[in-house]
């Protein structure tokens, strides 16, 4: 019974740290780590990255991103059936069966909305970052010792990095999965003894633990590539 939320078909860059989370930089941090980064870039002869390794680790990133969204896919999938047996079975429990399934109802909405928006903010802010350091890094390959080229790597590393660090979709996340464990224990309370109560409970319990540890797995993955890539570009 986790949240329905919309996925976009198109992929862009994620910059979140989907299971490995870190906590938000403050703006003065981020600000500092920026300047440290472009004076270490430029005070180097060249620059080193390779853009091979830095256009195959975007490609891996593409990859794993691609199955962390299918994972996510499946979630909403689940949840929005989930839910919708839940809410039939609690509602023949008279006005208090209704009155949750209204809640529940309620509940799955809202985090939805939510984690739809954080989505949306982790494609928006790393697409640009991605593509820039890319060809950056190309430019650079070639003509390795062009100051501005190395200031605008700097700061599009800068805030990726800062995305990544800043992410609220984790956090997010394990609070939708806490409201949505509280629900179903709340309708599996109705009735202890009624079978179909029970099992339309359970099922919808199995599907969001395995829907969970799929979104972890896949989401970690895109975690590591995301570090990788960072690393690679700014080597």
């Amino acid at each position: 019974m986790l949240p329905g939320f919309q996925i976009s078909e198109r992929f862009i860059q994620p910059s979140g740290g989907f299971c490995g989370y870190t906590p938000a930089r403050s703006d003065d941090d981020v600000i500092l780590m920026q300047n440290q980064f472009i004076e270490s870039l430029e005070s180097r002869v060249f620059l080193s990255a390779s853009p091979t390794t830095v256009a195959a680790d975007r490609a891996q990133l593409v990859n794993d991103f691609a199955a962390f969204k299918v994972s996510l896919k499946t979630c909403a999938k689940y949840g929005a059936s989930d839910t919708k047996a839940v809410n039939k079975a609690v509602k023949q429990y008279g006005a208090f069966g209704k009155g949750l399934a209204a809640k529940f109802k309620a509940d799955a909405k809202a985090t939805g909305k939510i984690l739809t928006a954080d989505y949306k903010v982790l494609l928006k802010t790393g697409s640009g970052d991605v593509a820039h350091v890319l060809r950056s890094v190309r430019i650079l390959a070639k003509k390795p010792t062009q100051p501005q080229e190395l200031a605008e790597l700097a700061a599009a590393l800068g805030s990726l990095s800062s995305n990544v660090a800043g992410t609220k979709f984790a956090d997010d996340w394990a609070a939708a999965s806490a409201l949505a464990v509280a629900d179903l224990s709340a309708a599996a309370a109705l009735n202890l003894f009624d079978p179909s109560l029970q099992s339309v409970v359970t099922t919808a319990e199995d599907h969001a633990n395995a829907c969970s540890a799929a979104a972890s797995t896949t989401g970690a993955k895109v975690q590591s590539d995301l570090t990788q890539f960072i690393a690679d570009a700014s080597a």
